[in-house]
Protein backbone atom coordinates (compact mmCIF):
# COMPACT_ATOMS: atom_id res chain seq x y z
CA UNK A 1 0.00 0.00 0.00
CA UNK A 2 2.52 2.70 1.07
CA UNK A 3 4.59 1.97 -2.43
CA UNK A 4 1.34 3.00 -4.04
CA UNK A 5 1.41 6.09 -2.55
CA UNK A 6 4.72 6.81 -3.07
CA UNK A 7 6.02 4.64 -5.49
CA UNK A 8 7.47 1.95 -5.84
CA UNK A 9 11.83 1.23 -5.22
CA UNK A 10 13.61 2.05 -8.07
CA UNK A 11 14.02 -0.74 -10.62
CA UNK A 12 10.83 -2.61 -9.57
CA UNK A 13 7.17 -2.11 -11.45
CA UNK A 14 5.89 1.22 -10.57
CA UNK A 15 8.90 2.68 -9.83
CA UNK A 16 8.67 5.29 -12.90
CA UNK A 17 5.42 6.83 -11.77
CA UNK A 18 6.98 8.67 -8.43
CA UNK A 19 3.85 6.81 -7.04
CA UNK A 20 -0.08 7.57 -6.71
CA UNK A 21 -0.12 10.55 -4.23
CA UNK A 22 2.40 12.15 -6.16
CA UNK A 23 0.83 12.04 -9.25
CA UNK A 24 -2.46 13.19 -8.01
CA UNK A 25 -0.62 15.81 -5.81
CA UNK A 26 1.30 17.36 -9.21
CA UNK A 27 -1.55 17.01 -11.25
CA UNK A 28 -4.38 18.48 -8.98
CA UNK A 29 -4.23 22.28 -8.04
CA UNK A 30 -7.18 21.98 -5.46
CA UNK A 31 -4.85 21.91 -1.96
CA UNK A 32 -6.87 19.24 -0.97
CA UNK A 33 -5.92 15.41 -0.06
CA UNK A 34 -8.38 12.75 0.76
CA UNK A 35 -7.98 9.40 2.06
CA UNK A 36 -10.52 7.20 2.49
CA UNK A 37 -11.22 4.74 4.53
CA UNK A 38 -7.99 5.15 6.12
CA UNK A 39 -8.23 2.56 8.83
CA UNK A 40 -7.57 0.01 6.65
CA UNK A 41 -4.14 1.06 5.97
CA UNK A 42 -1.50 -0.85 7.56
CA UNK A 43 1.51 0.15 10.19
CA UNK A 44 3.60 1.30 7.69
CA UNK A 45 1.01 3.60 5.72
CA UNK A 46 0.16 4.75 9.70
CA UNK A 47 3.99 6.04 10.07
CA UNK A 48 3.76 7.36 6.42
CA UNK A 49 1.25 10.00 7.56
CA UNK A 50 2.68 10.14 11.20
CA UNK A 51 5.91 11.76 9.15
CA UNK A 52 3.81 13.44 6.44
CA UNK A 53 1.73 15.24 9.08
CA UNK A 54 5.16 16.23 10.79
CA UNK A 55 7.08 17.75 8.14
CA UNK A 56 4.68 18.55 6.15
CA UNK A 57 6.29 16.61 3.29
CA UNK A 58 7.81 13.57 2.10
CA UNK A 59 10.07 12.18 -0.57
CA UNK A 60 8.92 9.67 -3.18
CA UNK A 61 10.54 7.21 -4.66
CA UNK A 62 12.70 9.47 -6.93
CA UNK A 63 13.80 11.17 -4.03
CA UNK A 64 11.62 14.27 -5.20
CA UNK A 65 10.29 16.30 -2.04
CA UNK A 66 6.47 16.74 -2.34
CA UNK A 67 5.30 19.77 -0.01
CA UNK A 68 2.15 19.47 1.61
CA UNK A 69 2.00 22.47 4.27
CA UNK A 70 -0.65 24.69 2.55
CA UNK A 71 -2.59 21.35 1.80
CA UNK A 72 -5.60 20.25 3.76
CA UNK A 73 -5.85 16.32 4.50
CA UNK A 74 -8.95 14.72 5.31
CA UNK A 75 -8.95 11.22 6.58
CA UNK A 76 -12.20 9.23 6.71
CA UNK A 77 -13.30 6.04 8.39
CA UNK A 78 -16.26 3.69 8.66
CA UNK A 79 -14.47 3.29 12.52
CA UNK A 80 -16.86 4.02 15.35
CA UNK A 81 -15.25 6.56 17.91
CA UNK A 82 -14.40 3.76 20.12
CA UNK A 83 -13.16 1.60 17.58
CA UNK A 84 -11.23 4.52 16.01
CA UNK A 85 -9.62 5.07 19.02
CA UNK A 86 -8.42 1.85 19.78
CA UNK A 87 -7.18 1.02 15.58
CA UNK A 88 -5.47 4.32 14.90
CA UNK A 89 -2.07 5.10 16.49
CA UNK A 90 -2.51 7.63 19.09
CA UNK A 91 0.94 9.13 18.03
CA UNK A 92 -0.94 9.77 14.52
CA UNK A 93 -4.32 10.93 16.25
CA UNK A 94 -2.71 13.93 18.29
CA UNK A 95 -1.47 15.37 14.71
CA UNK A 96 -5.34 15.38 13.82
CA UNK A 97 -6.10 19.62 13.92
CA UNK A 98 -9.94 18.44 13.90
CA UNK A 99 -11.66 14.96 14.43
CA UNK A 100 -15.43 14.83 13.36
CA UNK A 101 -17.92 11.94 14.31
CA UNK A 102 -20.92 11.49 12.69
CA UNK A 103 -24.44 10.57 14.44
CA UNK A 104 -26.61 7.80 12.70
CA UNK A 105 -29.26 8.49 10.68
CA UNK A 106 -32.44 8.95 12.42
CA UNK A 107 -35.39 7.71 11.25
CA UNK A 108 -37.02 10.87 10.19
CA UNK A 109 -33.74 12.08 8.56
CA UNK A 110 -34.16 8.80 6.34
CA UNK A 111 -37.51 9.50 5.67
CA UNK A 112 -37.12 12.41 4.08
CA UNK A 113 -34.21 11.23 2.51
CA UNK A 114 -36.11 8.10 0.96
CA UNK A 115 -39.37 10.66 -0.17
CA UNK A 116 -36.85 13.19 -1.32
CA UNK A 117 -35.16 10.49 -3.74
CA UNK A 118 -38.14 8.64 -4.29
CA UNK A 119 -39.75 11.74 -5.95
CA UNK A 120 -36.47 12.69 -7.86
CA UNK A 121 -36.20 8.77 -9.36
CA UNK A 122 -40.70 8.81 -10.30
CA UNK A 123 -39.89 12.16 -12.16
CA UNK A 124 -36.88 10.88 -14.59
CA UNK A 125 -39.24 7.77 -14.74
CA UNK A 126 -42.57 9.89 -15.65
CA UNK A 127 -42.90 8.47 -19.41
CA UNK A 128 -41.87 5.05 -18.71
CA UNK A 129 -44.01 4.23 -15.74
CA UNK A 130 -46.83 5.03 -13.14
CA UNK A 131 -46.08 4.44 -10.26
CA UNK A 132 -47.34 5.93 -6.77
CA UNK A 133 -44.54 7.25 -4.60
CA UNK A 134 -46.66 5.87 -1.48
CA UNK A 135 -46.20 1.97 -2.74
CA UNK A 136 -42.49 2.50 -2.93
CA UNK A 137 -42.02 3.96 0.73
CA UNK A 138 -44.30 1.80 2.40
CA UNK A 139 -42.40 -1.31 0.49
CA UNK A 140 -39.21 0.22 2.62
CA UNK A 141 -38.18 -1.16 5.95
CA UNK A 142 -36.18 1.90 6.70
CA UNK A 143 -34.95 0.40 10.20
CA UNK A 144 -32.92 -1.71 7.94
CA UNK A 145 -30.56 0.41 6.50
CA UNK A 146 -27.69 3.19 8.36
CA UNK A 147 -26.81 5.37 5.14
CA UNK A 148 -28.20 6.79 2.02
CA UNK A 149 -26.53 4.77 -0.04
CA UNK A 150 -28.26 1.40 0.75
CA UNK A 151 -31.47 3.46 1.01
CA UNK A 152 -30.90 4.79 -2.42
CA UNK A 153 -30.15 1.19 -3.05
CA UNK A 154 -33.53 -0.12 -1.66
CA UNK A 155 -35.88 2.36 -3.81
CA UNK A 156 -34.22 1.49 -7.34
CA UNK A 157 -34.90 -1.65 -6.37
CA UNK A 158 -38.11 -1.45 -5.61
CA UNK A 159 -38.33 1.04 -8.50
CA UNK A 160 -36.61 -1.63 -10.92
CA UNK A 161 -40.03 -4.63 -10.09
CA UNK A 162 -42.21 -2.17 -11.43
CA UNK A 163 -40.13 -1.99 -14.75
CA UNK A 164 -40.32 -5.92 -14.57
CA UNK A 165 -44.09 -6.22 -15.01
Amino acid sequence: ALNSLIGSPLGYIGSEDGGELTQKIIKSNTGIVLIDEFEKADEKVFNFFLELLEDGQFTNNKGQCINLDEYIIIFTSNLSKEEFFSKIPNELITRFDYICNFTSLSYDEKLNYADMKTKEILSKLKDKIEIDENDILNNLDLNKYKDVRNIKRAIISEISKYLEL
